[in-house]
């Protein structure tokens, strides 16, 4: 259900919701807070500053499993250390050069937020670019060099102490990854399982497992092993079982209603015996049944297997994703996000530069860490960014105020610290819809609460900060909103496009990869999510219901183009007679050819192309007298691609 109508039917409810428990929430706001407790600790008492900084690069790195965590945590050690040696050597060259400095830091900016844009290296490289621009600006506050190269050191430590802090905590207490894979398993069974049975809520389940973010989940895959000590066997079958239940739900979805509800029940009671092995870590007995003809017997039967001494110890293993975007040369939306942000840096530092009013730095900082895309996007990250951040300044003064000028030591401050990290975590580990308010609740607070080496009632430094921030927050805003404003219809078109293309491309391939079918629902999720924040864009409100609308037609289309792996895979296949087997290729053919173009249009802001194919010349090509087989299987076929061609019209009209 959308944001707006949950809001507007169940308030309160909509907001337990958001706010309510999950496995796993707990677990993540406990290991933010120990690392943040732990960090202030040892910041406090080696004289590292900017410990605020320390704490909040806690919220940065720490994912839902250990292996995440551990990985994000060494890698921001290593961007680290070669951006501050890097900046070292440019800084050693511009330091008598104030405009050299300036232009540097401008082109790590925009270096830094390009490649977090447009590669695989994401938050890596948006770090990197702000420690190398910050580098390039200490020198104005410090102008001494021995002193800077010293601060410079001291801002390495700031990343290196909550990094391996976090490695420390997440390698002992973090949940192991290939355990929540296997929940993924077994969630995916059951909802598949409830989806047979009819059950209230089913098909909402079904979608946002389906539309979870693809690439993410597929990132958590590479670092999920790194505390596995099982054999080789076992993380194939857990592999194979992830992309199997994967495969099922999607079918389900579509092939729930087609048959008997004996059936159903039937498989569902299959279902639910098959997660519960699988929740267990216990192999199940083979599959008596055949080759089916029905996409979700088949599917239901593959996974059995996976999970049966039957299985082969064999998986498919997926090309490694590129490291740079195909298209990121070619998009200008790249260049234009790392161009606004560098805009807005320098506006940031031109301002506290001009007014020597070092204490709103924190406004520069801002900048790499709230870039966004939409403008309705935008609109909605500041306003919780605005409200947390007021949130962690009345916290963070009111502590200052009341618990401050009572503490004696540094772990009194510490507890404090790992007691609001701890429910601003748990807002954080929310849905988009909150979470950067928890970030921010959490960095307010660090940074009114967390300056100098010990409990501090200072407020004139927690002032500036908290200005800093609102300022930052402003700036970027103020330019994300009227330099190339991106609408929310423009975000959902291309991203639209973006599921289009790769439904046809999967058409194409003759591997019928359904990794490919997990990557355009993805793309549809994402679309549903931003459609969402029409309601914080002036005027997109209005034109809200077609878009929703192709939205669920793409939705529904790749549900049917989903079935034909397993259509590809029944025995009964090999019965299509030659001209039969080319009439249906001729159609997929035309089908992802009409996707393609509906794609280029959707990007250019075109009318949808006119559909003109039909599954008829499919049956039109069987012979005369043809055996029963091969009116079987090209019964099977005739009738997806007629909903497949039903759904393309649809999809037509409501562009």
């Amino acid at each position: 259900m959308p944001l707006t109508t949950k809001l507007a039917a169940e308030p309160l409810g909509a907001l337990r919701g958001e706010f309510s428990a999950y496995p796993g929430r707990a677990d993540f706001a406990f290991r933010i807070a120990m690392v943040c407790a732990l960090a202030t600790i040892v910041c406090m008492a080696s004289g590292t500053p900017e410990a605020a900084v320390a704490c909040y690069l806690a919220f940065f790195a720490t994912r839902e499993d250990a292996a995440a965590s551990v990985a994000m945590g060494l890698k921001l050690i290593v961007g680290a250390t070669v951006g501050i040696a890097i900046g070292l050597v440019f800084l050693m060259a511009s330091a008598d050069e104030p405009l050299a400095r300036m232009c540097l830091m401008l082109a790590f900016t925009f270096a830094g937020m390009f490649f977090a844009h447009a590669s695989s290296l994401g938050p890596v490289a948006s770090a990197a670019g702000f420690v190398l621009a910050l580098v390039m600006t200490l020198f104005d506050d410090v102008p001494v060099p021995e002193l800077l190269v010293r601060g410079i050191l001291y801002l390495w430590q700031v990343v290196a102490i909550p990094m391996a802090l976090l490695v420390v905590v997440n390698a002992i207490a973090g949940p192991r990854a290939h355990k929540r894979l296997r929940r993924t398993v077994v969630e995916r069974l059951e909802a598949t399982a409830d989806l047979l049975d009819d059950a209230a809520g089913a098909r909402a389940r079904a979608r946002s497992l389906l539309e979870a973010d693809a690439v993410q989940a597929r990132e958590r895959r590479k670092t999920a092993y790194l505390f596995f000590s099982g054999r080789a066997r076992a993380r194939a079958r857990l592999e194979t079982l992830l992309d199997r239940a994967y495969d099922l739900l999607a079918v389900a979805e579509a092939a729930a209603a087609q048959e008997t509800t004996g059936i159903r029940e039937a498989q569902a009671r299959r279902l639910r015996a098959l997660a519960a092995a699988v929740a267990d870590g216990t192999e199940t007995a083979a599959p008596h049944d055949g080759v089916s003809v029905d996409p979700l017997a088949s599917a239901l039967r593959r996974i059995e297997l996976a999970n049966s001494p039957a299985f082969d110890g064999v998986r498919t293993v997926a090309a490694k994703a590129p490291l740079l975007a195909e298209d990121a040369f070619s998009n200008p939306d790249h260049v234009r996000f790392a161009l606004k942000t560098t805009l807005a840096a320098f506006i940031c530092y031109a301002i506290y530069t001009g007014l020597n009013w070092f204490g709103i730095h924190t406004a520069l900082v801002t900048c790499y860490f709230v870039a966004l895309s939409s403008v309705g996007e935008t609109i909605h990250k500041l306003t919780l960014r605005i409200v947390g951040c007021l949130i962690g300044a009345a916290i963070g003064v009111g502590a200052t105020l009341t618990l401050t000028p009572h503490m004696t030591d540094i772990g009194q401050l510490a507890l404090l610290v790992g007691a609001v990290s701890f429910g601003a975590a748990w807002i954080s580990a929310g849905t988009q819809r909150i979470s950067y308010m928890g970030w921010q609740i959490a960095l307010a607070f660090f940074l009114i609460v967390l300056h100098g080496f010990g409990p501090s009632v200072d407020l004139v430094a927690a002032r500036d900060r908290i200005l800093g921030i609102l300022l930052g927050n402003v700036v970027m805003s103020v330019v994300f909103t009227t330099l190339w404003p991106v609408g929310v219809d423009d975000s959902i078109a291309r991203l639209r496009a973006a599921a289009a293309r790769t439904l046809g491309a999967f058409l194409r391939d003759p591997a019928r990869d359904a990794r490919a079918i997990e990557t355009a629902r993805s793309q549809i999720g994402e679309a549903r999510r931003i459609s969402e924040l029409r309601l914080f864009e002036a005027g997109a409100a209005t034109q809200g219901r077609a878009a929703d609308h192709s939205i669920s037609a793409i939705e529904g289309l790749s549900s049917e183009i989903a079935l034909l792996p397993e259509l590809a895979r029944a025995e009964w296949n090999d019965a299509l007679p030659e001209a039969t087997a080319g009439a249906a290729r001729d159609f997929e053919t035309a089908a992802a050819d009409w996707l393609a173009a509906y794609g280029a249009a959707q990007e250019q802001g075109a009318a949808a192309p006119a559909w003109t194919a039909s599954p008829d010349a499919v049956l039109e090509s069987l012979a005369p007298g043809a055996p029963v087989s091969a009116l079987l299987a090209a019964g099977r076929r005739i009738a997806l691609y007629g909903t497949i061609s039903r759904r393309i019209e649809t999809l037509a009209r409501v562009a």
